[in-house]
């Protein structure tokens, strides 16, 4: 097992993998939501998401190494809390960190990871749109965007 400390740094949380029980739970819950299958399935893929989702946190997930972990938990967090403006920086600190682009020095490198991981989201978001049938309500704090790439200077 390993501790992840949460993005306040208050509390560290004793989990394998990335996500608390709780957000397995919830994260399988949206996808029963979201994925609509017929007869027997549509009963009992509830559960089948649950235990995907614990096994590859569990067995997957759990092999990164902690200050992946941690990142990853953050951007989580931010996604099931449905703060997408939150969990598109950190997705983008983390794949700048991770990612080095020939030829760019890091400010453009981050402005154009940071582009992919838009185009991605909205992607995400309008299928699941489509899929719902009802506009995803979001949660945008359009104050920290100049503060967005501060960090790749």
């Amino acid at each position: 097992m390993c501790g992840i400390i949460n993005h306040l740094n208050f509390k560290i949380v004793m989990e394998k993998g990335i996500f608390t029980k709780e957000q397995e739970k919830k994260l399988a819950s949206l996808l029963d939501e979201l994925i609509k299958l017929k007869g027997l399935f549509e009963m009992v893929d509830g559960l089948v998401f649950t235990a995907i989702i614990s096994m590859v946190d569990d067995n997957l997930i759990n092999k990164l190494p902690d200050n992946i972990k941690l990142k990853l938990s953050e951007i989580a967090e931010a996604a099931l809390a449905e703060d997408v403006e939150t969990a598109e920086i950190k997705a983008t600190e983390l794949l700048n960190e991770l990612l080095d682009v020939p030829l760019l020095d890091e400010e453009t490198e981050g402005l154009l990871i940071g582009a992919f991981v838009r185009l991605i989201v909205s992607s995400v978001l309008a299928w699941i749109e489509r899929k719902k049938e009802t506009p995803v309500q979001l949660f945008l704090a359009r104050s920290h965007m100049k503060m967005r790439y501060a960090n790749y200077r």
